[in-house]
This record gives structure tokens, sequence and C-alpha cells, in this order.
């Protein structure tokens, strides 16, 4: 185990926990093949886009521009994840340590 991962703690889709962002976006980093973007996030992050005046002309084209297609090997299909750019493989959205697309989620 990792020292990282020394005292992290299972959880389960089911459990509630809190969360304080305090801006380090240290959770938007080393994110590579981890953002996994649903056909509703798709159509959500499409209609943000339109509306702070990125030309976006389909579904298609975000996920082409944005997202990456991964083969889940357990399941046999692809999923889409939200690219990642830098050193630190940081989300394409990460924009001065904050999440440009904090509202279309």
């Amino acid at each position: 185990t990792s020292p990282e991962l020394a005292n992290c703690l299972p959880i389960s889709p089911s459990d509630h926990f809190r969360f304080c962002c305090n801006r380090c976006a240290e959770c938007c980093r080393h994110v590579h093949d981890s953002v996994a973007i649903s056909s509703l996030d798709v159509f959500r992050l499409a209609k943000y886009l339109r509306d702070h005046g990125i030309v976006v002309d389909s579904t298609d084209d975000v996920l082409c521009r944005f997202a990456s297609p991964s083969l889940i090997i357990e399941a046999g299909y692809f999923a889409y994840f939200l690219n990642t750019v830098g050193e630190d493989e940081h989300c394409i959205f990460l924009d001065d340590n904050r999440c440009s697309i904090q509202d279309a989620k």
C-alpha cells in the first residue's frame, strides 16, 4: 500500500460523507482515465458551454473535444473520461485551481 492510501477508508456508492473544498485542486490532478462522463453529463456540459459562449455543435462534439474513450476490460465496452492536460494530468476544465464547469455538474 502506498503512503497516500495508508489512511484511506473504503466507501461504497451508498455512503455519505462531508466534503469541503479548500481550492487546492488536488482532487483534479492525476486524474487520467478517472473522471467518467455519462450521456447526461455530456448533454449538460454541451448546454453549459453553449450558454457560456463556447461553440458546441452537438454532444458528439463535446465528446470529441473534451473526452476520450477508454475500454473497460471487465465489462467489454467503452466509457468516456474527461481529457487531462499537463505534466500533472489535471482535468481539462481545471482553471486557476477551480472547476470551470462546476455549475454544469
